[in-house]
């Protein structure tokens, strides 16, 4: 028998941790690269994606609507996308190794699929659609 726990604070949720760190992760990396201080756009964009990831899970949380919840997971997902191809960006430039790199690989790994069974859990609450009614047909005109 299984019991579901009903997760009261965004904070508690996994997707939302292990975006948090991710985020951690990236600030790190980049503290231990001070030359990128001066590849401000680089150094904003790999920053702002990475903090729209746990931002857009508070966020549609606590919107307290389903679809709302699901749509922001969706774009906090595109964040982590954008994010370790902001990574992926870094080491083809040579700002990053690879090796440097991986343990944020492995968290992104982890986190999408949680985004995305957080997302599918979503669904069971929102209303089923209306069906439409019937078509009627058009009146033929007499030949």
């Amino acid at each position: 028998m299984s019991i579901a726990m009903a997760v009261r604070r965004y904070q508690d949720l996994i997707a939302w941790q292990l975006a948090q760190l991710f985020k951690s992760g990236v600030f790190q990396l980049l503290e231990r690269h001070p030359e990128l201080k001066q590849e401000f756009k680089f150094r904003s964009q790999l920053i702002e994606s990475s903090r729209g990831i746990s931002k857009h899970i508070a966020e549609g949380f606590l919107r307290y609507a389903p679809r709302d919840f699901a749509r922001l997971l969706g774009i906090a997902a595109g964040s982590l996308g954008e994010s370790e191809e902001h990574l992926k960006d870094g080491i083809e430039l040579e700002y990053f190794t690879q090796t440097e790199c991986e343990p944020l690989f492995r968290l992104a790994r982890r986190c999408l699929p949680a985004i995305i069974k957080l997302r599918a859990s979503q669904k069971r609450f929102e209303p089923d659609p209306q069906p439409k009614p019937p078509r009627r047909p058009k009146p033929r005109r007499p030949s």
